[in-house]
Order: structure tokens, then sequence, then C-alpha cells
């Protein structure tokens, strides 16, 4: 059962064995993304506010949109390092915002090193590389 919490803060991810049991209001009021197997989504209840998404490896591959809800868990992969690129990015921009130019160089550093890193983890593992070569 795939069961995760991303939060942008060290560290940054959390796994959890007992859904239900957790209290998500213990966090930090950054930016937070679930990462869950449809059966987890359904016992989640009391989630924080600092929620901005919950992405579902979905078991109904009639209910799979590829937004929120993934087929398999490579689809769940990609997404998550889509995420943690998109806050980096975010991070980046407020930087640029205060005129830090070392520190937005270092969030983009760290933006483009995680597609680096998920593919490099990818072709290692993977014999059909076709499904990333296009990929950003």
């Amino acid at each position: 059962m795939l069961k995760a919490l991303i939060t942008m803060v060290k560290p940054a991810i959390y796994v959890f064995d007992d859904i239900p049991a957790t209290d998500f209001h213990q966090f930090s009021d950054k930016p937070t993304y679930f990462f869950v197997s449809s059966t987890t989504a359904a016992k989640m209840k009391d989630i924080s506010k600092q929620t901005q998404s919950t992405f579902i490896l979905e078991e109904d591959k009639n209910k799979v949109d590829h937004y929120e809800q993934f087929e398999n868990g490579e689809d769940l992969i990609f997404e998550l390092g889509d995420v943690i690129y998109r806050c980096y990015k975010k991070e980046a921009n407020q930087y640029l915002s205060s005129d830090d130019t070392i520190m937005v160089d270092m969030k983009e550093e760290q933006a483009n090193q995680v597609h680096r890193n998920l593919k490099k983890a990818y072709k290692s593992v993977s014999h059909d590389n076709d499904i990333i070569q296009n990929w950003k």
C-alpha cells in the first residue's frame, strides 16, 4: 500500500503506516501533497489546511484521470517528481522577487536535479526507456 506525504521542509518525504491514526496538523504550514493508494485515501479524515493536493494510485481503472488518480506506480512517481520540481521553481521565483540570486540559482539547480535523478533512476530499472525520452 502506497502511503506518502510530501512537504517542502526537511525531511521532505514522510511515510506513514497508520494513516487513520496520523495527526496531519502536526506538520508545518508548508504546502503538503499526499501520494496514497485509493484504499488509504478512503481512510483519510481531517487532513490539514496546508494540503495542496492528494494524488491517488487508483485501483479502479475507470476512475483514472492522470491528474489526481493514476493507474500505476510509475505514473505516480513521475507526478511526484513534477510536484517537487514545481515547488523548487516556486521557491526560486520567491527568491527572485527579493533579488537573492544565490538562492535563485540554488533552487533552480535543485529543481533541475529532480528530473535528472528521476530519469537516471528510471533508466537503471527499466528496459523500455521510450516513456522518459520526451519527459522534461
